[in-house]
């Protein structure tokens, strides 16, 4: 339990990327992290910013979908919203919700 890289905590969702990257639902933590099977750390890929509403901020983030290009759809659970990301861009956008 935790915060560097290679910690999460209250993990709550997980997803496997186009590539086979684990795409992991940090929910204690605010975050989503992109892993590598077998490679120690992870990278913060969305809620580099911590707790909060900005659009770089998740609040209890528990579910995660990606698509082939790698964007993310993250469900921010304690913001009432969902959120757009788009792979690359740590700034994600509400597409449902008033956050």
């Amino acid at each position: 339990r935790g915060g560097s890289p290679d910690q999460r905590h209250s993990p709550s969702s997980v997803a496997i990327d186009a590539d086979g990257k684990y795409v992991i639902v940090d929910k204690g933590n605010h975050r989503v992290q992109l892993c590598e099977r077998g490679v120690p750390g992870c990278t913060t890929i969305a809620g580099a910013g911590g707790q909060g509403s900005r659009g770089d901020q998740f609040n209890s983030p528990e579910g995660v979908a990606t698509d082939a290009d790698g964007n993310l759809v993250v469900a921010d659970t304690g913001n009432h919203r969902v959120q757009s990301c788009e792979r690359g861009v740590q700034d994600c956008k509400t597409s449902a919700g008033a956050g």
